[in-house]
């Protein structure tokens, strides 16, 4: 089916209050992701090791290991910004990289110096802030490739958006259930039994400029939201 731009009033939210228990996020070797931050674009930095989350320490972390991050997390500009603070050391389980050096033309976190994985004496995480500017700072996406935006709680909880055309834009909440939040789910990586979503208006002036899909229709067995009818 083709994605189409429309015009409508409400968004959709898919909950990310899940079962732990059956429920795990996935993550290929060396990957990194925000995690804890007020929006998507900010955050405590986590690295993927051996299929497990773990932070990076914040000792000699500077703008150009920042830029590292948003080149390889798909943001594309000039101005970046970096800020850093405290965290509980319980943070996350795990510490897998401290004093990182990057020069800052890699492409990838793990690419940069560093003592080596799991060798840390670390107390707190790092915060890359997404407070950016616009207008120099884009973020890259690929086509029919979905993001929960404007969560609340976690980055596993916010508002669906699909890329189209390298623009990402809104999916309506007219038709949709569970099986469709099951397919994003499992697109976004997620793997588990139990899931739960959430519907709730927001004003169009909050929203993406853009509603790429509308009367989304999942059998639930799809591993893209795009090959669901709509």
């Amino acid at each position: 089916m083709e994605l189409v731009f429309m015009t409508v009033v409400l968004g959709l939210t898919i909950s990310g209050r899940i079962n732990i228990a059956t429920l795990d996020l996935e993550c290929n070797e060396t990957d990194v992701r925000l995690v804890d931050g007020l929006t998507p674009h900010d955050g405590r930095v986590e690295i993927c090791f051996n299929g497990l989350w773990g932070s990076v320490c914040d000792d000699l972390w500077d703008a150009r290991d920042a830029q590292v991050v948003c080149r390889q997390l798909g943001y594309d500009g000039s101005s970046t910004a970096i800020q850093q603070h405290p965290v509980k050391s319980n943070a996350s389980l795990f510490y897998y990289l401290n004093n990182v050096g990057c020069s800052g033309d890699e492409d990838r976190l793990s690419e940069c110096e560093h003592n080596g994985i799991g060798v840390h004496k670390c107390g707190v995480g790092l915060t890359i802030s997404g407070r950016i500017n616009i207008a120099t700072l884009d973020l890259k996406c690929n086509e029919t490739d979905v993001r929960l935006v404007d969560g609340r709680l976690s980055n596993a909880n916010g508002r669906v958006e699909i890329c189209f055309n390298g623009l990402w834009g809104s999916v309506c909440d007219d038709l949709w259930d569970a099986r469709d939040a099951q397919v994003v789910c499992r697109q976004l990586g997620y793997v588990g039994l139990s899931i739960s979503l959430r519907r709730y208006p927001v004003l169009t002036n909050e929203l993406s400029l853009f509603y790429h899909l509308d009367n989304v229709y999942c059998r639930g067995d799809e591993d893209r939201l795009s090959e669901c009818e709509h």
